[in-house]
């Protein structure tokens, strides 16, 4: 499990992604040559161990919301998923996210994205 957990904490809002000018319910575009293992934190030990606890998905935003009209295009984040099982997807395929959220970490001046879970969406 990661460290900051959804089911935890507050900090993975979707007003985080809105506030990115991302719609967290719309696709995104999977923008990276695979996905990145996140490993386990041993917190006695301080370090990570070398089981994969979930991953992350370099994704960006490429769409119009049908109802509104309004177009989403942002440069990529990485959302990650707690999930060991690696969902299989290539440079362009489509994806959606189920309970995605976000903020910008002031500590580690990085913008921070996590989910619940991805789907691939059908072509």
């Amino acid at each position: 499990m990661l460290r900051n957990n959804s089911s935890q904490s507050r900090m993975w809002d979707p007003e985080g992604i809105r506030n990115v000018g991302m719609e967290p319910t719309g696709e995104f575009i999977f923008a990276g040559v695979d996905a990145e293992p996140v490993n386990e934190w041993d917190s006695e030990n301080s370090r990570f161990t070398d089981k994969v606890v979930g991953w992350t998905y370099p994704v960006v935003q490429n769409w119009v919301n049908k109802e509104t009209g309004e177009v989403y295009r942002q440069n990529q984040i990485e959302v990650a998923i707690d999930d060991p099982q690696k969902l299989d997807l290539e440079f362009g395929d489509k994806v959606r996210f189920e309970g995605l959220g976000g903020f910008y970490s002031r500590k580690s001046r990085k913008f921070r994205a996590h989910a619940e879970k991805i789907e691939k969406v059908k072509k």
